[in-house]
């Protein structure tokens, strides 16, 4: 597999030509096949004499709005750009969640802080210094779009209300105020602002979390909400996944390999089981919601993905056996998608167990992975490494890709997500917006 990239200006160079602001410019695009080669490396010129023309000893031609197409000889890439792209603070960002409405978007960084993002300005509305006392290593957005669930390099993960919203505010501001959840339960929030919030550039309030969930002894790989968010479970190092319930602030229960206890687990997601389950057969089932139907797909370091029955609490038959640790999975319709420390993207159908595998850069791990349905196909965006950010369609049991180009140069993918309209790319110190249909 082939590293495309791409000068990071070239469409405004394209601009600048278009409107006649030069007559002619150039910017650069190089090729190579793995982070530690030698890339080759092109210069396309940009002339308009009456219409855009591009001339080098690469072929290149804007096919659409954004999207373009590059050919080395034989070989041709379709090039995507985004929408639109951001800079964000010197803090480097760690995680990224957009709502379901695409209005706000919730940024979690490595000091720890919360941030949210009005995304038709892309200006910041509301942060929460000091949400944990290290990285913030996700962010979660429950479907009313009012509560965050955020996790931490402490080994924590907290509820709070929507950053920016008046349901914040007032948290901030009152000794304690009751606030509604979506699912119809309440809790508390308490005023822990302080003086030196002024110190950062986005407008800040420190509030006490509406609840704080601690049970695992190693780091937090990942978490998922499940249905409407009442119950959401987390993935650690330590082996363990724990189901939690939000309103008791409990541990419903927890699940491992009964093959290797201790496997970590390094990532996870939700989907559904062969089979409801009935009422009478649930476990704890005072404390579950909307789980009768929903299975957990786990992925460990010795290469297993395993399947949980959530509200029948046990480790049902379908797994997959890989070669490689599970570094990233996302489950979209029958097809669990799983990324691997060796660059390998793994389609799998748990009810026929079968599996399609693209190898991509196996130098690097699959990073981030957001998939969604288009159609018959399933569409995979994914980072693989640095400057290695790939748009794979999925046709079983056919595999095409294309590049998400015009990030800053040397950027490496921290975060992706995808609300079922817009794709938002967290790198270190940008966000990035793509439109998710091709």
């Amino acid at each position: 597999m082939h590293i495309i990239t791409i000068q990071d200006s070239f469409e405004a160079v394209i601009s600048d030509v278009s409107a006649g602001i030069v007559s002619s410019e150039s910017f650069w695009i190089a090729r190579r096949r793995g982070q530690n080669e030698a890339q080759e490396l092109h210069h396309i010129t940009v002339s308009n004499n009456g219409s855009v023309e591009f001339s080098g000893s690469v072929q290149f031609e804007r096919q659409s709005s954004g999207t373009y197409r590059v050919a080395f000889g034989n070989d041709a890439y379709t090039l995507v750009t985004p929408v639109a792209t951001v800079k964000t603070t010197s803090d480097d960002v760690t995680a990224v969640a957009i709502t379901s409405d695409g209005s706000r978007l919730v940024v979690g960084s490595a000091s720890g802080s919360i941030a949210t993002y009005d995304t038709a300005t892309k200006t910041p509305i509301g942060s929460i210094r000091h949400a944990h006392l290290l990285a913030v290593s996700g962010v979660y957005v429950f479907p009313s779009d009012k509560v965050v669930l955020s996790t931490g390099d402490d080994f924590s993960a907290k509820l709070w209300p929507m950053p920016g919203t008046p349901e914040a505010s007032q948290a901030a501001t009152s000794d304690s105020t009751t606030k509604d959840f979506s699912d119809g339960t309440t809790k508390d929030f308490s005023d822990s602002a302080t003086s030196d919030d002024t110190k950062i550039s986005v407008p800040a309030n420190t509030v006490e979390a509406t609840r704080t969930f601690r049970h695992q002894k190693k780091a937090i790989t990942g978490a998922v909400l499940i249905g409407r968010g009442r119950n959401f479970a987390t993935a650690s190092l330590d082996g363990s996944v724990d189901l939690w319930e939000c309103g008791s602030g409990a541990v419903v229960s927890s699940f491992r390999r009964i093959a290797s206890p201790e496997d970590p687990a390094q990532c996870l997601a939700v989907g559904t089981c062969d089979t409801p389950v009935a009422p009478q057969d649930r476990v704890k089932g005072e404390l579950l919601f909307d789980c009768d139907s929903a299975a957990l797909y786990v992925g460990y370091a010795s290469g297993t993905v395993q399947q949980y029955n959530i509200a029948g609490h046990f480790q049902t038959p379908h797994r997959l056996s890989l070669d490689s640790p599970i570094s990233a999975i996302a489950v979209c319709g029958a097809w669990v998608v799983v990324g691997t420390s060796d660059g390998r993207l793994v389609m799998w159908d748990p009810s026929t167990d079968s599996q399609h595998a693209l190898e991509l850069d196996m130098s690097e791990p699959i990073e981030h992975i957001a998939a969604h349905q288009q159609g018959q196909s399933v569409v995979v965006v994914l980072s693989n490494g640095p400057e290695s950010l790939l748009r794979v369609t999925f046709d079983a049991p056919n595999f095409s890709y294309e590049y998400l180009v015009g990030l800053s140069e040397l950027f490496r993918v921290r975060s992706v997500h995808s609300n079922g309209t817009t794709l938002v790319v967290a790198t270190q110190d940008e966000l990035a917006f793509f439109g998710v249909e091709k």
